[in-house]
């Protein structure tokens, strides 16, 4: 389980970057900039939770493997509500991004 964590945090650092240098934007950098602030903000709650998840499976830590076992299914859950985040932000932001794009095209051939 602590590895589907971690892989899931991997997975969502890779799209933050991704999306936090896209070359395709249309809607400007004030609305890119305030997308990408969004997804900055989630992956810091991430970064939270695997500072939280390295310290908990410590040995020096005293804990009950009850007790680990379900602040790491908490963990998951948080991550995968994180993620959701994520996609919903990013699918917004290609939903708007996408519509200004195809307004310049049409724009651009209305002008010819």
């Amino acid at each position: 389980m602590v590895l589907q964590v971690l892989s899931m945090q991997g997975e969502m650092l890779e799209l933050a970057a991704k999306e936090c240098t896209r070359s395709d934007v249309f809607t400007g950098q004030e609305a890119y900039g305030e997308y990408t602030a969004v997804l900055n903000r989630i992956m810091e709650e991430s970064t939270l939770s695997f500072d939280l998840i390295r310290t908990i499976i410590s040995p020096s830590v005293s804990m009950t493997d009850g007790e680990r076992i379900k602040i790491i299914v908490d963990l998951d859950n948080k991550l995968k509500e994180n993620r959701d985040k994520m996609l919903d932000e990013r699918a917004r932001f290609n939903t708007v991004n996408d519509a200004i794009k195809r307004i310049a095209a049409l724009k651009s051939t209305a002008k010819k």
